[in-house]
């Protein structure tokens, strides 16, 4: 992940995050089980398994012996972050807050504006931001490294049936009537010129009501009918990367806590909202 100039951390341990081997980290695969012990370490899965892990659903991870239960991997990333700031204090600040992806970017600030996708911790005034799945794991164990020394005393269960995302049909949401809603639908190539960042591609520029955006709660994004991400929108402004008539808008904003957006995300919108032919791709629900 980043260099070891960035994290602080010694080289032994940065070695040891960097190839994933220290022993304490498992992963349970259902389909490949350990008849002596249903945990299979994860340096020793099979290659296809490595590969599929990060597309199967997380049921809970293991921290020294207790259980925490999880839907999905960032929620494992963000749970570890935060018992680890419950465990070290001011330690875990001055461990984490000078962690970097390879392009220099940090993983934890106190600003959230300096992340993409911040999630907030509930035992440090630190964010940390949210990454992609297959990275999830590899982000948790330098977390662990650079905090304890070592990952061992962790490990992940996985969903007893899940299979991989790409292999099922997504569920349909049920849109919580409380919520405010404002579904952005967005082409795939949009995201893919966006680097595969859903915020980056959803946050700018669109052609909408300024005062009924406000009003939202949560922004939907959503590709193919799907919600690919769910951000809580700080500040609604005129967009400023070009000029545009009719003037169109953009939004800095924060990703929405799991706890809601796991009713959301990964899923199909309700079909009202995905009619063939509708001419926006702005849709106002409840706003």
């Amino acid at each position: 992940i980043g260099d070891r100039h960035h994290t602080g951390i010694s080289d032994r341990n940065h070695r040891n995050a960097q190839r994933g081997s220290d022993k304490g980290f498992r992963i349970e695969f259902a389909e490949q089980r350990n008849p002596e012990n249903d945990l299979t370490p994860y340096g020793q899965a099979s290659t296809t398994a490595q590969q599929q892990f990060a597309e199967r659903r997380p049921k809970a991870f293991w921290l020294d012996e207790n259980r925490y239960d999880v839907t999905r991997w960032n929620e494992v990333l963000r749970g570890v972050c935060d018992q680890l700031a419950k465990e070290a204090g001011a330690v875990f600040y001055e461990r984490v807050v000078a962690l970097r992806n390879r392009g220099g970017r940090p993983y934890f600030a106190e600003d959230p504006g300096r992340l993409r996708r911040p999630m907030q911790l509930k035992h440090s005034r630190l964010y940390v931001s949210a990454v992609r799945e297959d990275r999830c794991a590899h982000l948790v164990r330098l977390v662990l490294v650079a905090v304890r020394g070592s990952d061992d005393g962790f490990r992940v269960e996985l969903a007893e049936h899940s299979i991989p995302a790409n292999h099922s049909a997504p569920e349909q949401a049920e849109f919580d009537p409380a919520h405010k809603l404002l579904i952005i639908k967005m082409r795939q190539v949009t995201v893919e010129k966006s680097g595969g960042d859903v915020y980056r591609a959803v946050r700018s520029s669109w052609k909408l009501n300024p005062r009924r955006a406000e009003r939202a709660h949560h922004v939907l994004a959503v590709v193919k009918g799907v919600c690919k991400g769910m951000y809580d929108a700080h500040e609604w402004r005129l967009a400023t990367d070009k000029e545009h008539e009719p003037p169109r808008y953009e939004f800095d904003g924060h990703a929405t806590d799991p706890e809601v957006s796991a009713r959301y995300l990964g899923k199909l919108i309700p079909p009202q909202y995905r009619k063939p032919g509708m001419a926006s791709p702005v849709l106002y629900v409840g706003c």
